[in-house]
């Protein structure tokens, strides 16, 4: 009678494939506060904006294949 460990084989090699080190996270100055007026919102370092996600500007996505009606039309 056999076992599964009889089975496996031995020479097999595991390990993970190369990958190119990930760059570190660009950063940005420290404190920083939003730019809109009487708002004290720290930014992180992380993030390039100016404003914080209250104050940022809209921004709405491209609609592929429609063509947006105005509203004046």
């Amino acid at each position: 009678m056999t076992t599964d460990s009889e089975h496996m084989r031995s020479d097999t090699i595991k390990g993970r494939s190369i990958r190119p080190r990930s760059r570190r996270p660009k950063q940005y100055a420290s404190n920083r506060v939003c730019a809109q007026d009487e708002c004290d919102t720290l930014i992180s370092r992380y993030n390039s904006k100016e404003f914080c996600h209250s104050h940022a500007p809209k921004r709405y996505p491209r609609v592929r294949g429609r063509i947006m009606e105005s509203a004046e039309a």
